[in-house]
């Protein structure tokens, strides 16, 4: 079963799907003002945002499930000088080391509740005090890709919810840059949450 996931999101990324060429202007903009450190990326996916951290000088752990994806995030970090450190797991079973990182990002992973609720709880264990933890992902009001059914999409109240004991700094619905409205057109709209651990 965990191997024919594996292969869905393996196939997935050898077909271009899921594979995005820069990294989230969103998570460019939220993650500006941070102060380098070791950064956790789940659902990291090639790793875009992963090596847009390193640049900046940060030290970054990138897991995701598919071990085409973390190989191809690998090997492009390594073309463009950075050293990111690629791991390959499922976010269910992945447990990170406990209070070690300065900042935890989650972007665009869309299961369920029950599921996010976990990743959550992992990432907020995961963090050190006074730790920042990002989560983008497209919102409940967004009509432009990403998933339709409600019940995966986000909302602020949805996020905060689930992060009881963290100080919310930001909590919001966001135009994702580039979305177009123009006409009546699609518009991509992101939910966009950090939060500090105390």
């Amino acid at each position: 079963m965990e191997d024919d996931r594996r292969e869905r999101w393996n196939s997935r990324y050898r077909n271009g799907n899921n594979h995005h060429k820069v990294p989230s202007p969103i998570f460019l903009k939220e993650t500006a003002p941070l102060q380098p450190g070791k950064a956790l990326d789940l659902a990291a996916g090639t790793g875009h945002n992963a090596m847009a951290l390193a640049s900046r000088g940060w030290e970054v752990t990138a897991v995701d499930f598919s071990d085409v994806a973390i190989e191809a995030g690998k090997a492009m970090a390594a073309e463009a000088g950075l050293s990111i450190h690629g791991v390959i797991a499922d976010v269910r079973s992945y447990d990170p080391e406990p209070q070690s990182f300065d900042l935890v990002t989650i972007c665009y992973f869309h299961p369920g509740t029950e599921l996010l609720a976990l990743v959550l709880q992992k990432a907020q264990k995961a963090l050190k005090h006074e730790g920042t933890l990002l989560v983008i992902g497209h919102d409940a009001k967004n009509t432009l890709g990403g998933p339709q059914n409600q019940e995966l999409l986000y909302t602020p109240q949805k996020l905060t919810a689930l992060l009881a004991g963290m100080e919310i700094i930001k909590a919001e619905s966001q135009r994702h840059p580039s979305g177009y409205d123009t006409d009546g057109a699609p518009v991509q709209v992101d939910c966009v949450v950090t939060a500090k651990k105390r």
